[in-house]
This record gives C-alpha cells, sequence and structure tokens, in this order.
C-alpha cells in the first residue's frame, strides 16, 4: 500500500466519526428546540415533566461516554489508561459532592439559600431527586467543551482555564434558574422580585465556588487536556437555547 491510499484508508473512520458526530449534534439540537416548541405551545407538559430526569442523566452519559471514547482512541504517552481512569472517579466525585452538597443546600439553606425541590424531577432522597448529581457534572462536561474552544485560554495556566469553566457554569446558572422555576423544578424560598435573577446571590457565589474547585481538581490531575467531542461544545448551547424557548412559553 502506498502512501497515499493509507492516507485514504485512515482518513475514513475520522469521516464516518465525524459523519456520526453531526448527526448526534443534529439530533441534540432537534431534541431540545422540540422542548422549547412544547413549552411554547403549551402541549404535552405532562410528559415533558416525566422526561425532565431522563433526559438530563442520558445528556450527561451521552457526553461522558463520547470523551471516554476520545481517550481511548488517543492512547498516547500524555492519554494513558491512568487518566482515562482519573476521568471516571472524577465523575463520580462530582456526582456524589454535588448531590452532597445540594442535600445539605436544602436542608440548611447555608450553601446556595433557601430553596427546596419539587416532585417533578423523580426519583428522589430526602426532598433532593438524583438527577441533580447528573445536572452539575453534564453542565460541567459542557463547560469545559466550551472552555476548551476559547483559543486565548489554550496556553493559559490551570487556574486561569478553571476560572473560564466556573464563569461559564454561573452563566449557565444564571439563565437557568428563572427557567427552572417556571417549571417548577425548584422554588426559592428567599425572593428576590427579580423576573432574571430569582435566585439569592449567595446562590450564584456558590456555583462559582464550587464550579471552580471541581474544574481546577481536574486540571491539576491532567485531566481535559485532550479535546473534547464537539457534542459537549453544542450542549452548552443547545441547552441554553432550551433555556430561551421556554422563557418565551405561557407562564
Amino acid at each position: 500500500m502506498d502512501t497515499t491510499q493509507r492516507i485514504s484508508a485512515a482518513s475514513k473512520p475520522q469521516t464516518t466519526l465525524l459523519t456520526a458526530e453531526n448527526l448526534e449534534i443534529t439530533l441534540l439540537y432537534f431534541l431540545m428546540f422540540a422542548g422549547g416548541l412544547w413549552h411554547i405551545l403549551d402541549v404535552l407538559q405532562t410528559a415533558m415533566r416525566l422526561l425532565a430526569a431522563p433526559m438530563v442523566f442520558l445528556l450527561t452519559l451521552w457526553i461522558a461516554f463520547r470523551y471516554d471514547q476520545t481517550l481511548r482512541q488517543h492512547r498516547t504517552e500524555t492519554v494513558t489508561p491512568t487518566i482515562t481512569a482519573r476521568f471516571h472517579w472524577w465523575n463520580v466525585i462530582v456526582a456524589i459532592s454535588c448531590y452532597s452538597l445540594e442535600f445539605i443546600g436544602v436542608k440548611t439553606g447555608l450553601i446556595f439559600g433557601h430553596y427546596y425541590y419539587t416532585d417533578v424531577w423523580i426519583p428522589a432522597f430526602r426532598g433532593v431527586p438524583f438527577a441533580i448529581s447528573f445536572a452539575w457534572l453534564g453542565m460541567l462536561l459542557t463547560s469545559f467543551g466550551l472552555m476548551q474552544r476559547l483559543a486565548l485560554l489554550q496556553t493559559r495556566p490551570v487556574w486561569m482555564r478553571a476560572l473560564a469553566v466556573a464563569v461559564l457554569m454561573t452563566i449557565f446558572d444564571v439563565f437557568m434558574e428563572p427557567v427552572a422555576v417556571k417549571l417548577n423544578y425548584w422554588q426559592w424560598l428567599d425572593k428576590t422580585g427579580h423576573s432574571f435573577f430569582v435566585a439569592p446571590l449567595q446562590n450564584y457565589f456558590a456555583w462559582f465556588v464550587i464550579s471552580y474547585v471541581l474544574a481546577f481538581g481536574a486540571m491539576r490531575q491532567g485531566l481535559f487536556a485532550e479535546k473534547m467531542p464537539r457534542v459537549a461544545l453544542h450542549g452548552y448551547w443547545a441547552q441554553l437555547l432550551y433555556f430561551a424557548m421556554v422563557a418565551l412559553g405561557k407562564s
């Protein structure tokens, strides 16, 4: 096989992967757009409530699985089985620690402020849905996906890249909070009286600090040096599209 044939053969799997990835991204936007449209038209609301938690689970697992594939396909001196294992352990740590913080937050009001979860997201333990840990993990993964595309950050130190992830996470939460309250996922007892910044300032500060610690810890362990799949980047924008459409829908 000559050089041209080897290059052609090597490029075929990549072309197939890109095509499959484009189909995944298209499906992602379709699902988020359809969900937002249903809210605008005020139809299938019962189905939307039932699908809320499963969608969070599936999107997070989807992105994590695709990144695991990326790590396994790029096994080099820098992407070792140890890095892959650390990535999975980091996922577990994020899920457990964020669920614990949410549990403490709901019971005490000391972390995020005073709020409570409704029965929309099930299953739950003592009023805290299990899906919230996957929501945190999914948002972190999508924020990493977007941060990696910001060219000015690629040569910056770890603390600065972690800062960017924390900022992206906080921006995400700012847009998510009024929509989550509107959909009755959770409700704030500390009323701000604002239609957009519905959560107390304490909540956004906590989001920033928690996100920074988790992102900094991950990158100090050598994680997310390999570029994430494009579905992670689009997961961030697709969810913001969904939030914007729901915000335009009926109350």
